[in-house]
C-alpha cells in the first residue's frame, strides 16, 4: 500500500504541471485556451460532393490551424471503408453503416453506438459537432455524446416545410435531438427562424454564422466566355430538392425564347435522367452539356464559362454555390421559394395557391418589375389575388382578414366580400363591395386574362 500512495502522490503534480504546460500563461494576462478535440459528424461527406461536404472539409481546416484536433465520423462510401488522412493530417473514419436512402444510414440509435462511441473513446474527444437534419448518423451522434457527458454542437444547413409527412417526422426527430444539444448555428437568418419553429428551441440558442468562400479560389476569367452566346451555369446534385424538376421545365422554355442561349449542368444524382429527356425529346444536344460529377478543385473553370448562374433549389438555407457563382462575376438567378424566382430586375411570381405572397411585395420593394401568374380556385372560400394595383378578396368567412389590411397598405384598391375588417378598418373610397361571390369569380377571371395576356406580351 505504501508503494501505491507514493506512485499516486507521484503522478498527481506531474498531472497539474501538463495541465499547466498546456495553458501557458502570458505576463499578466490570463492563461490561453485550451485545445480540443473536435469530432464533426456528417453522413455527407467526400468523396460524395456537395455544400455540407465542402462546410465540413474548410471548417476542419480553419480549426487545425487554430491548434485544434479535428477527427470525421461518417459513413462508408463503396470501397472506402476504415481511416483515411486528407490535407493536414485531418483524420476521417468511414464507418461500415449501411446506407438507407440518398446517402443517409437507417437510423435506430442503437446500431451506430458501438462504432460512434469508440471513436469518440478513442480520440479523447471533448466537442461533437453534428451537421445536417437529413443526416440520421448526426442526430445518434448527438444521443450518444450528450449520454457520455460531452458538448455538443449542431450546424443546421436547410429549410424545412410543417406540412407534408417526411418534414413533420423529420422536426419530430429534431425536437428531440436539440432538445438536450449545447448550442445550434444556423447558416442563415432564415434558416434560425425554420430551426427555431421546427425544433422548438428558445433563439438565444442559436446562432448564425453565414457560409462564406476564399475568393482567391473563385476570380473571375471573362476570356473564357463564349463570345456570341449567352451561358447559363448550374453545379448542383441532380436530386429533387435541388429543383431538378423544375429546371427541367424551363429549359426547353427558354431554348425556345432566346436562340443564343445554352446550358452548361454540372452535377450528378437520380434526376440526371430527367435532363437527359429533355434534351432528348427537344434535340437540345448543342445547347445543354452534362458535365456529371465535379470534383472541387474544377468547379471554378466551369463557373468562369457562364454568363449566369441559376439555382433552382427548393430548400436551400444558405447555397456555397450562390456564393461561388457570384464571386466569379456571374449574373445570379436564384429561387426564394418554391413558385418564387427572382432574376436581376424581374421578379416572377407563379404561385396557385398564395393568400398573400410576401415575396412579391418583397420584390417590388426592392425595385423589381413583378409579374403574377392569377389563378382563381371557386372550389375554396378564401382566394386572394394580389396583381399590380388590385387585392381581391371572396372569402365568405373571415372574422377579420389579415390579407386585406395588408393589400390596403401596399396602397392596393381593395375588392371584397362584406367579411370582418372591412367596417372596421379600412376607409370607403380603399374598398368596393362585392354583391355576391359570383360577381368578384368574374371580375377576377377578367384580371386573369388581362395578366395572362400583358405576361405573353
Amino acid at each position: 500500500m505504501g508503494p501505491r500512495k507514493t506512485a499516486r502522490s507521484a503522478r498527481a503534480p506531474s498531472s497539474k504541471a501538463d495541465g499547466d504546460s498546456a495553458r501557458p500563461r502570458t505576463a499578466g494576462g490570463p492563461p490561453e485556451r485550451a485545445k480540443h478535440c473536435i469530432c464533426m459528424v456528417s453522413d455527407f461527406f467526400y468523396p460524395n460532393m456537395g455544400g455540407v461536404e465542402s462546410h465540413i472539409y474548410q471548417l476542419s481546416q480553419c480549426l487545425l490551424e487554430k491548434g485544434h484536433k479535428v477527427v470525421i465520423a461518417t459513413h462508408a462510401y463503396g470501397d472506402r471503408r476504415g481511416i483515411r488522412y486528407l490535407t493536414n493530417g485531418l483524420k476521417v473514419y468511414y464507418l461500415p453503416l449501411q446506407v438507407m436512402y440518398n446517402q443517409s444510414t437507417a437510423t435506430t440509435c442503437f446500431h451506430s453506438l458501438p462504432l460512434l462511441r469508440c471513436v469518440l473513446v478513442r480520440e479523447r474527444v471533448t466537442v461533437v459537432h453534428a451537421h445536417s437534419s437529413f443526416s440520421a448518423l448526426a442526430h445518434d451522434a448527438l444521443f450518444h455524446a450528450k449520454t457520455m457527458g460531452l458538448n455538443t454542437v449542431f450546424t443546421d444547413h436547410s429549410l424545412f416545410g410543417f406540412a407534408d409527412v417526411s418534414s413533420v417526422l423529420t422536426n419530430k426527430l429534431l425536437t428531440v435531438t436539440l432538445c438536450d444539444t449545447s448550442h445550434v448555428v444556423c447558416v442563415s437568418y432564415t434558416s434560425k427562424e425554420n430551426t427555431v419553429l421546427r425544433a422548438a428551441l428558445p433563439p438565444e440558442r442559436v446562432s448564425v454564422i453565414p457560409n462564406a468562400v476564399d475568393p482567391e479560389q473563385f476570380t473571375p476569367d471573362p476570356a473564357r466566355r463564349h463570345p456570341t452566346r449567352i451561358t447559363v451555369v448550374v453545379v448542383s446534385r441532380l436530386v429533387y430538392r435541388k429543383g431538378i424538376d423544375l429546371l427541367g421545365g424551363i429549359i426547353p422554355v427558354l431554348c425556345a425564347k432566346h436562340p443564343d442561349l445554352c446550358f452548361l449542368i454540372g452535377g450528378e444524382g437520380p434526376k440526371r435522367i430527367v435532363l437527359e429527356e429533355v434534351r432528348e425529346k427537344y434535340q437540345l444536344h448543342d445547347r445543354v452539356r452534362l458535365l456529371g460529377a465535379l470534383d472541387h478543385k474544377d468547379v471554378r473553370d466551369v463557373l468562369v464559362q457562364g454568363h449566369i448562374f441559376l439555382n433552382t433549389s427548393l430548400t436551400e438555407a444558405f447555397c456555397m454555390a450562390i456564393v461561388e457563382g457570384a464571386s466569379c462575376g456571374l449574373q445570379v438567378c436564384v429561387c426564394v421559394c418554391v413558385c418564387v424566382c427572382v432574376c436581376v430586375c424581374v421578379c416572377y411570381n407563379t404561385s396557385l395557391t398564395e393568400a398573400f405572397c410576401m415575396a412579391i411585395v418583397e420584390g417590388a420593394s426592392c425595385g423589381l418589375q413583378v409579374c403574377v401568374c392569377v389563378c382563381v380556385c371557386v372550389c375554396v372560400c378564401v382566394c386572394v389575388c394580389v396583381c399590380v394595383c388590385v387585392c381581391y378578396n371572396t372569402s365568405l368567412t373571415e372574422a377579420f382578414c389579415m390579407a386585406i389590411v395588408e393589400g390596403a397598405s401596399c396602397g392596393l384598391q381593395v375588392v371584397s366580400t362584406r367579411v370582418g375588417g372591412i367596417p372596421e378598418v379600412l376607409p370607403d373610397e380603399l374598398v368596393t363591395l362585392c354583391v355576391c361571390v359570383c360577381v368578384c369569380v368574374l371580375v377576377t377571371l377578367c384580371v386573369c386574362v388581362c395578366v395572362c395576356v400583358c405576361v405573353c406580351v
